[in-house]
């Protein structure tokens, strides 16, 4: 899938990681997607790369309900970051990672 990273899409991105998100400057935002998001992750990856936002970005299997725990490699990086937006099919809100 390829997608034109526009002026719009580039505000959109921005407006979840700064004002939803409330990412500050010197914070790390954290990037989950999974196999069937994988394409977003990567748009979000890009346009944070292109405004300097100190990010990681990972990629976990796609779950099959929400609430499924993280891999726990993935659950130990959710605690070196300032701001996680899980790009996920099914949401990683109710998982004792995420809290």
């Amino acid at each position: 899938m390829t997608v034109e990273i526009n002026s719009k899409l580039i505000g959109v991105v921005n407006k979840i990681i700064f004002q939803l998100g409330n990412l500050k400057e010197n914070e790390s935002l954290y990037l989950i997607s999974d196999k069937s998001t994988k394409d977003l992750g990567l748009i979000f990856s890009k346009i944070s790369s292109n405004i300097g936002i100190n990010y990681t970005h990972d990629s976990i299997p796609t779950s099959t309900m929400h609430g499924i725990e993280p891999p726990e490699k993935i659950r130990k990086k959710m605690m070196d970051h300032d701001l996680i937006i899980g790009i996920t099919k099914f949401s990683l809100s109710h998982t004792k990672a995420r809290q």
